[in-house]
């Protein structure tokens, strides 16, 4: 995957919190940070799907049980 190198891209300001999870006194950065971006990624999804959970289940390749169980 190529990083954009667009400061305002959203992978930089996901950099950002990574980043801040890097503090030695973090122990749990490797969940934190994927709750985080999964967090974005589904909302931008539905957002995207106009709220439509199956659909927006299928563009992401889960069920929509999944879905709903991840929200």
């Amino acid at each position: 995957m190529t990083v954009p190198a667009d400061a305002d891209s959203p992978l930089s300001a996901f950099d950002g919190y990574i980043q801040g999870q890097i503090d030695p006194g973090t122990v749990s950065r490797y969940a934190d940070s994927v709750v985080c971006l999964e967090r974005i990624l589904l909302s931008r999804v539905l957002d995207h799907n106009g709220g439509k959970q199956s659909r927006a289940a299928q563009r992401l390749g889960i069920t929509r049980g999944s879905l709903r169980n991840k929200l």
